[in-house]
Parts: structure tokens; C-alpha cells; sequence
């Protein structure tokens, strides 16, 4: 019996230690793997996310610049697309009143 101790102490607990410090400075994922599950559920909504149309990117609904044109809104992620979005509307009214 002391001898499978003395094995345990000499040889087995010292590769548990070096495994678990491996494990820590390697592979971090497995030490802040609490972190990174916390990090993903801040994430916002999908349904709070709204397309750009002047330029494409997603915004976050409250953060987002609004303009509402025939009854529907749009919402963009900065004044010079919301500038940009109101000059294409004029004229393409424009172009419609000439036909």
C-alpha cells in the first residue's frame, strides 16, 4: 500500500498538476468558459436589429436615425444616409412627375 502512494505522489499528482496548468495557460477557453457563455447571451436581439437601406449595415433599433415616408419607417445609421435616402426619394418623385 505505501508503495502505490508513493507512485501516486510521485508520478500521477505531478501529471494532474502539469495537465490542469496546461490547461489553464494553453487552452484558455476552458478556464473562461463561464465568460464566454455570459458574452454570448448580451448579444442583442435579432428583431432590435434594422437594415441601413442607403448602405446596408444592421443598427440596433434605438440607436438608429428614423424617417418615416408613406407610412412605413426606415431607419438609418447615420444623418448622411438618412440625408442621402431623402435626396433619392425627391428624385425619383421628381422623375415620375416629368413622364
Amino acid at each position: 500500500m505505501a508503495v502505490f502512494i508513493r507512485l501516486l505522489i510521485r508520478f500521477f499528482l505531478p501529471a494532474l498538476i502539469l495537465y490542469y496548468l496546461y490547461k489553464l495557460l494553453i487552452n484558455k477557453e476552458w478556464f473562461f468558459e463561464k465568460d464566454r457563455k455570459n458574452a454570448k447571451s448580451k448579444k442583442l436581439p435579432v428583431k432590435d436589429m434594422k437594415k441601413d437601406p442607403v448602405c446596408g449595415i444592421y443598427i440596433p433599433e434605438s440607436e438608429a436615425k428614423k424617417v418615416k415616408s408613406g407610412g412605413v419607417y426606415y431607419y438609418f445609421c447615420s444623418d448622411k444616409c438618412r440625408k442621402k435616402f431623402i435626396e433619392l426619394k425627391k428624385s425619383a418623385k421628381e422623375e415620375r412627375s416629368e413622364k
